[in-house]
């Protein structure tokens, strides 16, 4: 027998945490099942998350000017920021520098003040991203030779937001290489791309061919904790709470698929003992 229920779910009444990561308590036996025999599925129905995180964050923010003598530790302000005004707070962080925007290959161009000094940049974060550098790049320039972007300058480093959820899932059935380079049992619940401009919405909407739907190892649950980062495992630090709908589907008693195929297994078996025992069979 088969039964299913709609559970919605906001950040906003949540038990404990923040909009972005955060625990919600289910009402008594909310995701149970009524036997000792059967399962549980959860799919992803629906999610609506505003796109309220910044472009520039405490992950992303700092970075150092080395001139061989001195080290200087340069913090832009937390914010959103496009290119011009990301220019701006730059020229303001760098006093006798020339900051350019390259219009053209979307880059910044770092000319240093006529001291005859060497400038090295060095990122312990993700600020790399922001100025337009590569990943452990430390890059050098003068005055005649100024640093410029080696890519095109990323304000917005994710691709798509990852929704985690502490659900008992079978092993297996979900992995992600988000954060490591080999690919590890993951929490991740649904992928959303993002295709909305920023403070817009972003909402996912499932249909029975894309269900995101996982079979629980649990036969009851009373606690979920429910987290967001994006495509690379980095903490999406939201300024406003979203919600999501799942839908929970529960099979009692023995699963119908799973009846079948052992009764085709035992007619196999069957088949095949037949044959073995009969030599008339046998040898033909």
């Amino acid at each position: 027998m088969q039964r299913t229920q709609l559970i919605h779910i906001s950040s906003a009444n949540r038990r404990s945490g923040t909009p972005a990561d955060f625990w919600v308590t289910l009402p008594h036996a909310a995701i149970k099942l009524d036997r000792t025999r059967g399962c549980i599925k959860v799919s992803v129905v629906s999610a609506v998350v505003n796109r309220s995180w910044y472009s520039v964050t405490a992950a992303n923010s700092t970075w150092s000017v080395l001139d061989g003598s001195t080290i200087t530790n340069l913090t832009l302000p937390e914010g959103y920021y496009d290119v011009i005004s990301l220019r701006t707070a730059l020229a303001a962080l760098l006093p006798g520098w020339g900051v350019t925007y390259l219009r053209v290959t979307n880059k910044f161009r770092f000319q240093p003040p006529p001291d005859g000094k060497t400038y090295r940049f060095s990122f312990p974060g993700y600020a790399y991203e922001l100025l337009g550098f590569q990943r452990g790049a430390q890059p050098t320039g003068t005055n005649a030779s100024p640093l410029v972007s080696q890519r095109p300058v990323k304000l917005n480093r994710e691709n798509s937001v990852c929704v985690h959820a502490s659900l008992p899932k079978e092993r297996g059935a979900v992995v992600d290489n988000l954060a490591t380079s080999g690919f590890v049992e993951s929490h991740v619940l649904v992928a959303i791309p993002i295709d909305a401009a920023p403070f817009d919405n972003i909402t996912f909407a499932a249909n029975e061919s894309d269900m995101y739907t996982y079979m629980l190892t649990a036969q009851h649950l009373d606690d979920i904790r429910f987290w967001v980062t994006d495509d690379t495992g980095r903490a999406l630090e939201l300024q406003y709470d979203w919600c999501l709908t799942l839908r929970i589907t529960y099979t009692e008693g023995d699963d119908a698929m799973d009846a079948l195929s052992s009764s085709v297994a035992r007619i196999r078996d069957d088949i095949r003992l037949m044959v073995l025992s009969d030599p008339k069979i046998s040898r033909t």
